[in-house]
């Protein structure tokens, strides 16, 4: 056991070196704040953890695993979701590491909210592994542990998030009938953000069709508390008919700076995988 701790640690230690001494600092501007800070990016240093976010991404894990194998991705996801500063970043890039080549139905879960916590550039990576959970739905009996576990993550949220997800990739029309599932949800009833929302699609879909949208709910009396807001989406969409506009998107190339954070959050939580398994 001496010989495997004394190669383990050597190892370790390569790996240290490989990545460059710690010149981080924790966060001045925010004194609450126990993760270490890049002096001259300002981002997260993912590589050089601090001894505070070690112990918390270790506890969510070993929660995690108190679980069945089936539903410890979709615990650690819980996590991962309300996790804040450096340790949101490592929980959800381990979760896409470790459990992105599993078939189980609530992995694909864990797996696509991971990616949607990620940011732009792992987008098309979220919507893959929500298409996935959903489609794996349809060829589910109706008594599965899936259908019956309690978890974090409503078909609300899904949809939600699935919607904003395909709106950001220019996916409208897949983003509107995932809004209009949404008001299916609530019995029909529709609320302010859900006029909003899909006034927003429309707008990008067709702004005839936004225009005729927003005139059929800016009357409705359980809405006049935002008729304010509701007037000027409304009068924004008039002013764009009145001028022919036709929506084009404008995707933009990742920056550097978020490829560089990509890269940190990838190398970061390799290591600590190496950590963990060698620990």
């Amino acid at each position: 056991m001496d010989i495997i701790n004394f190669y383990c640690g050597d190892f370790i230690m390569l790996f240290d070196k490989f990545f460059n001494r710690n010149t981080s600092k924790p966060d001045s501007r925010t004194p609450w704040n126990p993760s270490n800070i890049e002096p001259y990016t300002n981002t997260y240093d993912l590589i050089h953890l601090s001894k505070f976010d070690n112990h918390y991404i270790n506890d969510c894990i070993k929660d995690a695993n108190q679980y069945p194998r089936k539903l410890r991705a979709l615990k650690l996801a819980e996590c991962a979701d309300t996790t804040i500063y450096a340790p949101r970043y490592i929980l959800n890039r381990y979760i896409t590491i470790k459990y992105e080549l599993s078939n189980k139905p609530f992995d694909y879960l864990a797996v696509a909210i991971a990616y949607k916590n990620l940011g732009s550039l792992e987008r098309q990576n979220a919507i893959t592994y929500f298409e996935k959970y959903l489609n794996c739905l349809n060829h589910l009996n109706t008594n599965s542990y899936v259908f019956t576990t309690k978890h974090a993550f409503s078909d609300f949220y899904i949809y939600r998030n699935l919607s904003d997800l395909y709106e950001h990739e220019y996916e409208l029309n897949k983003a509107y009938d995932l809004r209009l599932k949404i008001i299916e949800l609530h019995n029909g009833t529709i609320d302010f953000s859900d006029v909003i929302s899909i006034g927003n699609i429309l707008r990008k879909i067709d702004i005839n069709k936004c225009v005729s949208f927003y005139e059929q709910y800016i009357n409705l009396p359980k809405l006049q508390g935002y008729r304010k807001e509701l007037d000027k989406a409304y009068q924004d969409a008039l002013i764009k008919q009145s001028k022919g506009y036709v929506y084009k998107p404008r995707p933009k190339p990742p920056d550097e700076h978020h490829l560089y954070c990509q890269r940190m959050e990838i190398k970061g939580t390799m290591k600590f995988i190496i950590r963990h398994i060698f620990s």
